[in-house]
């Protein structure tokens, strides 16, 4: 699994790596001299949708590349266990993720010199949604053989989940509090007092948890059933 997920992280390359770190870095430079030397917590998780995007363009194509590139033949050769392939790969994203996060909150705190555990828990329970972002990517770049399609899809996700919640509980759609779609705008633990007074809903930290983390598993299960079963010589 190790020699896989180092594999993966070749594939990526250094530069690309370096590369988004690099832009999270200047956007925290550039709002600290702004801002008059000042980063606030709330600037911090409101990276976080950011790197959801980042991600989401950076491995849009780590699956549906390698089937328009043929590279996937390889393990017809040297066969290997399919599901060690799937989860590799989805750990080299979520590996990726947290690398971002570190590095965003290493900045903030060499900044602020303040190393604060109340908010350190915040902030990465906060990010709990992009697990959920990295099994959705995987596995529609699994489906999809097109990598701006697969960027697409997410980005859209990310950006007007939120708001299609909001249209369909105009309906009486009232179900779909329990589904990932309210949970899926990286922004909106920063708002629920706010949301759940203006549209009557009960959103919570501790239910996004659960409800992404059984999503999470549900679409796992379908992209490693998907990946398995798809004919890797196209």
């Amino acid at each position: 699994m190790t020699k896989l997920i180092k594999n993966e992280f070749l594939k990526l390359g250094k530069l690309k790596f370096i590369l988004i770190h690099l832009i999270f870095l200047l956007i925290i430079i550039t709002y600290y001299y702004v801002n008059k030397r000042v980063i606030t917590e709330e600037f911090l998780l409101s990276l976080i949708p950011f790197i959801g995007v980042g991600v989401s363009i950076l491995f849009c194509g780590i699956m549906s590349n390698e089937y328009n590139n043929g590279t996937f033949r390889i393990y017809l050769v040297k066969p290997i266990n399919r599901t060690k392939i799937y989860i590799s790969k989805l750990l080299t994203i979520l590996l990726t993720i947290i690398s971002i996060l570190i590095h965003n909150l290493t900045i903030y705190i060499l900044f602020t010199h303040d190393i604060n555990v109340n908010f350190t828990i915040k902030y990465f329970s906060y990010s709990h949604s992009l697990i959920l972002i990295s099994i959705i990517i995987i596995m529609l770049s699994t489906i999809i053989k097109s990598s701006p399609l697969t960027s697409g899809i997410v980005i859209m996700l990310l950006t007007f989940g939120f708001s299609v919640f909001e249209l369909l509980l105009l309906v009486d759609f009232n179900f779909l509090e329990f589904t990932f779609l309210p949970y899926i705008d990286l922004n909106i633990l920063n708002k629920l007092n706010y949301v759940n007074t203006i549209l009557g809903v009960n959103l919570s930290l501790k239910k996004s948890i659960i409800i992404n983390f059984i999503y999470s598993i549900f679409f796992l299960i379908i992209g490693i059933y998907i990946f398995n079963k798809k004919d890797i010589n196209c």
